[in-house]
């Protein structure tokens, strides 16, 4: 049985969209509530293509990639075809086996309120009955849902399970329309903020030979006011970007 059948119902279950405009090969990042991800290039059913997953995202990090330019937020329609359905195939495919033996107890006195979970631990929490006839305990009764799959798309998280609304997408992921033209970064590459950014350094001895290499944000103004293990010696040092 496939939990998604339709865009509709896979909607409240994708966190955020990303495009790196073609910097790695999987250039394409779908992340779910329950803070797995999918990572594909534009033809992920080619056998050169790429497709990879993973759990545990940290939506800070992801929102920094953002707020970097190393990162965009696009919508749906933006996706390849071909991405949209790996997609979908992908999500169907890891629920398959465990809708198949899913039996759900038929009394509310033998299942746990979803209340008392969050992310993906709420998956299919709180949900008894019988075919044509199934309920979510969610501190009150929800239902009734007239299939076992309609009742798990009620537990799925959503955004706010895996964040707060601080790293949600900055745009209407679901806006309808054309696609847009495919972001190619090395045509386009971000705008660094040259006054304070993340930058490998190297102190460098008299003779050109490095001695400690380091990384640091720093003040572009007064970036060689660092601490040096030997002060004494700072003017035998030189400190240059690498």
């Amino acid at each position: 049985m496939d939990l998604f059948h339709t865009l509709d119902d896979v909607k409240p279950f994708v966190f955020r969209i990303t495009d790196n405009g073609g910097a790695t090969a999987d250039r394409y990042t779908i992340v779910t509530c329950d803070g797995s991800y999918v990572s594909m290039s534009k033809d992920p059913y080619n056998p050169a293509g790429v497709c990879l997953s993973g759990e545990n995202i940290d939506p800070a990090l992801m929102d920094s990639r953002i707020e970097e330019g190393i990162e965009r937020d696009i919508r749906w329609v933006d996706l390849p075809k071909d991405c949209q359905r790996a997609f979908f195939e992908g999500e169907n495919m890891g629920y398959f086996d465990w809708l198949s033996t899913f039996t759900p107890p038929q009394s509310r006195d033998d299942v746990e309120d979803i209340s008392e979970f969050s992310g993906a631990d709420k998956i299919a929490k709180g949900i008894f009955g019988t075919e044509g006839e199934y309920y979510v305990l969610n501190e009150e009764v929800e239902g009734p849902f007239e299939s076992l799959r309609e009742a798990i798309l009620y537990t799925l998280p959503d955004e706010n399970d895996l964040s707060g609304p601080e790293y949600h997408s900055a745009i209407d992921m679901w806006q309808e329309g054309a696609p847009e033209s495919a972001w190619m970064r090395h045509m386009d590459p971000p705008v660094l903020d040259e006054s304070s950014r993340f930058v490998s350094c190297a102190i460098f001895n008299r003779e050109g030979k490095p001695i400690f290499w380091f990384a640091s944000e720093w003040d572009a103004e007064n970036y060689l006011e660092l601490k040096i293990d030997e002060p004494e010696k700072a003017a035998s040092y030189t400190i240059k970007e690498v």
